[in-house]
């Protein structure tokens, strides 16, 4: 068997060379938004995406702001928050990759036909996460810190409503919904509103990965994007330190749960999706995580000294890069902001 490409069509030759069949040509895609969900892997995510583009020299939209890793904690998006931008240019912009609230007929002026990506956690998970990662009882001032969420839960509106600049509270009731644009929503008990707005989003989304099964996201993200095995190697960010994380109760878990009701009722319908997506695939899917996982395993083996595990702030372990580490390794223990630092010095924007 043979091919010979013409066009946009590949042409493949049976072994009696008496039939033709053709296939269309997968070619990458560059253009994509990737809107970062606070703790669900999204800076990992991230640093794979802004690792893509920065190796092709691809154009990214960059905030104005002194955080160079966000639009806008709590206003939704808007093309007057990314820098040098120009009404006359609209899709002047290869990637957008950075916190923001979603609001998709303004990123269509920056980056147009573009791939909509983003990430959810399961919820409670991802509120403890949240909660213990950002200090919130530390800014929120709750005193009784051993038991700070028990307290949180008996006023949480209260906190949430307090003023203040600890931006992060924004995004401890329904976060992820927060993030997706749906803040108006955060509080509604109408479920089949609600639901016609999350199948809403469904459309306006092209791939929603799941934290928990993060090797099987980014083959459906391969996949997506037509990418090679190599553009969805990782260094995983982020990973939080013991003395960061809060063991919960089955009281404190319905609290989160019911608190989060919104971001439940999202995770759900995408944990559904997702596995539809899985099934979609096709039958090599469980063979193609196998071979993503050997190609990962050996990564890490050439990128990663084992004997050493360092701290970021404190709040992180975080992996050690080899000292003989190539560049493609280097690339990839950049952290997010660095990615965006670096576009600013090298004028990809």
């Amino acid at each position: 068997m043979g091919f010979c490409q013409n066009g946009n069509v590949i042409y493949c030759l049976t072994l009696s060379n008496e039939h033709v069949q053709e296939l269309p040509v997968c070619n990458p895609k560059h253009k994509i938004v990737f809107l970062k969900t606070y703790k669900t892997a999204s800076t990992t995510t991230c640093t794979i995406i802004q690792r893509y583009a920065l190796i092709r020299n691809l154009t990214f939209a960059l905030p104005k702001t002194k955080h160079f890793h966000m639009f806008d904690e709590v206003a939704p998006f808007n093309t007057n928050m990314v820098y040098k931008y120009n009404d006359r240019k609209q899709g002047q912009y290869d990637l957008v990759a950075s916190h923001l609230i979603f609001n998709k007929e303004k990123l269509e002026k920056v980056v147009i036909d573009a791939k909509y990506i983003t990430i959810l956690r399961e919820p409670v998970t991802r509120f403890e996460s949240h909660f213990s990662y950002f200090e919130a009882a530390k800014y929120l001032k709750i005193t009784k810190r051993r038991n700070a969420l028990e307290t949180f839960f008996k006023t949480p509106d209260k906190y949430i409503m307090k003023p203040g600049n600890f931006l992060g509270k924004h995004h401890l009731h329904n976060g992820m919904a927060f993030t997706l644009g749906m803040s108006e929503y955060i509080h509604l008990a109408n479920e089949s509103f609600l639901q016609k707005n999350i199948d809403q989003l469904d459309r306006e989304l092209d791939l929603v990965m799941i934290s928990e099964y993060y090797d099987e996201s980014l083959l459906l993200l391969k996949k997506l994007l037509c990418w090679e095995w190599e553009d969805i190697l990782y260094i995983s960010k982020g990973i939080r330190s013991d003395k960061y994380k809060i063991n919960l109760s089955d009281t404190l878990v319905e609290k989160i749960k019911q608190y989060n009701s919104v971001d439940v009722k999202l995770y759900q319908h995408f944990n559904q999706t997702f596995w539809q997506r899985v099934a979609n695939y096709g039958p090599q899917f469980n063979n193609d995580l196998l071979e993503f996982r050997q190609r990962l395993s050996r990564f890490y083996t050439d990128c990663i000294d084992v004997s050493k595990t360092g701290h970021n702030a404190k709040k992180e372990d975080t992996l050690v890069m080899r000292s003989d580490a190539n560049d493609f390794c280097k690339k990839s223990f950049i952290r997010a902001y660095e990615f965006n630092n670096l576009a600013y010095k090298s004028n990809l924007y």
